[in-house]
This record gives C-alpha cells, sequence and structure tokens, in this order.
C-alpha cells in the first residue's frame, strides 16, 4: 500500500508547479517554499520580471496567477509570498 503524501507537501508540490509556469522557470529565477512556525507554506520567489514591479504589481499578479491555477484546497495552505527581483532574491536566501 501506497501512504498518501501529507496534504502540506501535496500542496507545495502544487504551488511550486504553478509558480514555475508563473516565471516560465529559467535557471536564474528562485523559488523557496517552506512550511512556517504554524504548519502552512510560506514563498520566496525570486524572477527577473520583478526588477521594474512596484510591489504591489508583483502580490497582485502572483496571487492572480495563485487563484486561478491552484485548487482552493492547496491555496488554503498557503500563508504568504514574498516576490523579490533577482538581486533581492539572492539576499533574502542567503539570510535564511
Amino acid at each position: 500500500m501506497v501512504a498518501k503524501p501529507h496534504p502540506l507537501e501535496k500542496s507545495a508540490r502544487a504551488i511550486e508547479a504553478v509558480l514555475r509556469k508563473f516565471t516560465c522557470f529559467r535557471g536564474s529565477d528562485g523559488l523557496l517554499i517552506r512550511e512556517n512556525e504554524w504548519g502552512h507554506l510560506d514563498v520566496v520567489l525570486g524572477c527577473h520580471a520583478f526588477k521594474d514591479m512596484s510591489i504591489v504589481e508583483r502580490q497582485d499578479a502572483v496571487w492572480q496567477f495563485l487563484r486561478e491555477n491552484v485548487d482552493s484546497d492547496d491555496l488554503a495552505h498557503l500563508s504568504r509570498v514574498q516576490t523579490l527581483d533577482l538581486e533581492e532574491y539572492d539576499a533574502r536566501v542567503r539570510e535564511v
């Protein structure tokens, strides 16, 4: 018998797949998904396309794409998405 994946793991995989489509993922783009202290998912997304966008534009674009492409049961596990350009991402990931 094959064990079913934990719902959080399933949601993380679904969200990761959609975000990779959102960015047309290139080797230079960055994506970090992890469980936070409250048992939800936090995402740090670094994308070259965010360089000239405001934080509001980045957030609106990502959340709209997620709502359109991720099942609501998986989206319910998502707590936060941090949207960064590549320089910001590199600095942030070094902190983690």
